[in-house]
C-alpha cells in the first residue's frame, strides 16, 4: 500500500470517527431537550395539582412524569453507549493505522493524540470516555430521582 492509499484510508477512518461522535452528540442533545420537557411537564403537573389517588395514598402526577423521564434517559443512555462502541472501534482502527505507519508518516496520529489527551483527567470526571459517558447519564437520572424525592416529601398520606 503506497503512502497516498494509507492517508486516504486513515482519512476515511477519521471521517467515520467524526460520524459516530456526531451521532452521540445529537443523542445527548435530544436527551437534554427531553429531560427539559419532562422536568417542565412535571412542574406544570405540580402547579396544576394533578394527583394520582390510591386507596391509602395520593401523590403528584409529576412523579409518574419523572419516572417516564428516567425510562427515556435509560433509552438514550443505551443508544449512546451502543454508538460509543462503534466510535471506540473506529478509534482503535485509526490507532492501528497510525502505529503501522508512525515511522514513515508522523503527521497521521490524530486518534492516538486524542486518546492520550482524553486520559488526562485533571479537569474531567472519570478516567475513560465510558466513565464520562456514564457520568453524564447518571447526572441526568439523578436529577429525576432528586425531583421525585422532593415530590414525595411534599405529599402526606390521604
Amino acid at each position: 500500500m503506497d503512502e497516498t492509499q494509507v492517508v486516504d484510508a486513515w482519512k476515511k477512518v477519521v471521517d467515520v470517527q467524526q460520524h459516530f461522535n456526531d451521532i452521540q452528540m445529537r443523542i445527548r442533545t435530544v436527551a437534554v431537550t427531553v429531560m427539559t420537557a419532562i422536568v417542565g411537564g412535571s412542574g406544570y403537573a405540580a402547579n396544576a395539582k394533578w394527583e394520582i389517588g390510591l386507596p391509602s395514598f395520593s401523590f403528584s402526577a409529576s412523579i409518574l412524569i419523572l419516572l417516564a423521564g428516567i425510562v427515556a434517559m435509560a433509552a438514550f443512555w443505551y443508544m449512546d453507549r451502543w454508538y460509543h462502541i462503534f466510535l471506540r472501534a473506529s478509534v482503535t482502527h485509526g490507532m492501528k493505522i497510525e502505529k503501522m505507519h508512525a515511522v514513515d508518516m508522523e503527521e497521521i496520529g490524530l486518534a492516538t493524540a486524542i486518546t492520550e489527551a482524553s486520559h488526562n483527567t485533571q479537569l474531567v470526571i472519570g478516567k475513560t470516555s465510558v466513565d464520562r459517558l456514564n457520568a453524564f447519564y447518571v447526572g441526568l437520572v439523578s436529577a429525576h430521582i432528586v425531583l421525585i424525592l422532593m415530590f414525595l416529601m411534599m405529599k402526606k398520606p390521604a
